[in-house]
């Protein structure tokens, strides 16, 4: 999914929240997925650090 400008800076305003509080960054060459939360709960994120010198954000409807 491709964003404009306006939607990704949305989507930065958005408050969020881990949903594993225990954060840990991964090593050198590795990655790692944390799950997020958006404040109102109608958003899921999938934050993707990557120690090869990426980090993406990507962003879900919550559905029940």
């Amino acid at each position: 999914m491709i964003l404009t400008d306006t939607e990704f800076e949305k989507l930065m305003e958005v408050k969020k929240i881990f949903v594993n509080k225990k954060i840990e960054l991964t090593h050198k060459n590795c990655y790692k997925n944390y799950n997020i939360i958006s404040q109102d709960k109608k958003n899921k994120f999938i934050l993707d650090v990557d120690r090869r010198c990426r980090i993406e954000l990507k962003k879900n409807k919550v559905t029940k």
